[in-house]
């Protein structure tokens, strides 16, 4: 196969967090509980962090905890993509 623009990387094996993935569900568990709560008073990854070390000796660092919510929230929004129709080019409505 060749390409006008070289394809982009794509990951071939799922991310592995050997140090957070046995807290996932924790940390999950935490999330779900959090939509009943007013929205200042949820996890942040500071706090989930925090509380981590604090209550289930997590030893891994903040930026994975980071990483994995921002990923987690990002996998959760909806995308919408534009459309744009050049002039002349409008489809009209069947009668």
């Amino acid at each position: 196969m060749s390409f006008s623009v070289p394809p982009g990387y794509r990951r071939t094996a799922e991310v592995r967090r050997p140090k957070l993935d046995p807290f996932i569900p924790i940390i999950k568990g935490w999330l779900k509980a959090d939509r009943s709560m007013p929205r200042k008073q949820r996890h942040t990854a500071k706090r989930a962090f925090d509380r981590l070390r604090e209550e289930c000796g997590f030893t891994g660092g903040y930026t994975i905890i980071k990483d994995y919510l921002r990923e987690r929230d990002r996998r959760g929004q909806e995308i919408f993509v534009p459309l744009s129709h050049p002039p002349g080019h409008a489809v009209l409505g069947l009668r």
